[in-house]
């Protein structure tokens, strides 16, 4: 019976590489035929699970019915075994820069899977840098719907365009004050209410290469810092940490802190994203599952 099982697990895993690599076959081709002349670089922050390369899948798919212009590449952290068991055929789903898994600090041994979205980001501009001007930071979870032109928004450099993420209520009591206690109050309302300190902003960020390589390495420490804060927990937001806890949205405080930091600021697009419970407002770009 043990034997049975075992082979019956076995064919699954196989089956499922077997309709990847089918899958692969057919998006590589259609990933470079894709334009490389429109100004963007999208990077697609994904770990290097199987349930993510099924997520790579979809959004290769979704980048090609979009007839999405630029270049895409997808970051995936992997730690030292994850890296050895991983099937190297899969690498060509889409152009993939593996980078180290980042989800255990040793510093503070702290394991937080959260740190791999900056640490992701840090590795890649340390490796690459990109020709096109605008990068388009997505996470694992989004399907595109519509392409992204530079165009359509009104950034530039020092100016980034993001989500509304309203809850991020630290950006206006004693939180900002404990990590970035020399940031003015803002004087607009482009992400987030008057006398903000960092702006309330996550999901997407369309951002100027430039700007995203002053970010990211502070990006990582202020996380690092936001996740050690023994008063984060009361203070970020987050209603689903306990007395004491760690936020699980230290991530998120951790890029508005260095966007900040680095005099980096949004203006909110409220028709970009689609996420769960969000009222529609026609068709978006991208889909936030």
């Amino acid at each position: 019976m043990m034997g049975q099982r075992a082979g019956v697990q076995h064919n699954g895993i196989l089956w499922r590489s077997q309709a990847l690599l089918a899958c692969m076959s057919v998006l590589a081709c259609w990933i470079g035929l894709a334009h490389a002349n429109e100004d963007v670089h999208i990077a697609f922050l994904t770990d290097c699970s199987m349930y993510s390369d099924w997520q790579t899948v979809g959004m290769a798919f979704s980048y090609k019915v979009t007839k999405q212009q630029g270049a895409v590449t997808r970051v995936m952290c992997c730690t030292e075994d994850e890296r050895k068991r991983y099937d190297q055929t899969l690498l060509n789903l889409m152009p993939t820069h593996v980078a180290p898994s980042f989800a255990y600090n040793e510093r503070t041994k702290d394991h937080y899977a959260a740190y791999n979205k900056p640490g992701a980001v840090v590795d890649w501009l340390k490796h690459v840098t990109p020709t096109e001007n605008w990068v388009l930071v997505l996470d694992s979870d989004m399907l595109m719907r519509k392409p992204f032109h530079p165009g359509a928004y009104n950034a530039s450099l020092g100016w980034a365009v993001s989500a509304d993420y309203r809850y991020l209520i630290g950006v206006e009591n004693d939180l900002w004050k404990r990590h970035i206690p020399d940031i003015p109050a803002r004087n607009d309302s482009l992400a987030g209410p008057f006398g903000r300190h960092a702006d309330q902003v996550g999901g997407f960020f369309f951002i100027h290469r430039d700007d995203l390589s002053k970010v990211a390495p502070q990006w990582l420490k202020v996380t690092e810092d936001v996740r050690e804060d023994p008063e984060a927990w009361r203070l970020s937001g987050d209603q689903y940490v306990e007395k004491g806890g760690r936020p699980w949205i230290s991530e998120m405080y951790g890029y508005v802190f260095a966007a900040a930091k680095s005099n980096v600021w949004h203006k909110w697009n409220l028709h970009t994203m689609h996420y769960p419970t969000y009222p529609p407002s026609g068709i978006p770009k991208l889909l936030h599952y």
